[in-house]
């Protein structure tokens, strides 16, 4: 079990994460005790998790984040909903 840890990449750096996210890489990290996924889009990180689903936007997601390690999620099977998702949020923007 612990071979499946030395093959997870670590990323502890903030800065590194936000270049994961840019270059369209799935983030994981463990957070209030849940698994929570990050996914970037063009400004923003979109966050899912079992209670939630919300977008923050870099520099927030960088001040909100900057002590959490992450792990790069290569699951082939997750599925995440991004058309759902930017339907939703785009009702949301504010003029």
């Amino acid at each position: 079990m612990s071979e499946m840890f030395d093959e997870l990449e670590y990323i502890k750096e903030i800065d590194k994460a936000i270049n994961k996210l840019k270059s369209k890489e799935i983030l994981m990290a463990i957070t209030n005790q849940e698994k929570t996924f990050f996914v970037g889009k063009k400004e923003k990180v979109m966050i899912y998790n079992p209670n939630s689903t919300y977008s923050l936007k870099y520099e927030e997601f960088k001040e909100l984040y900057n002590n959490v390690v992450f792990v790069v999620y290569n699951d082939n099977e997750a599925e995440f909903d991004f058309s759902r998702d930017d339907e939703y949020y785009n009702n949301w923007k504010h003029k």
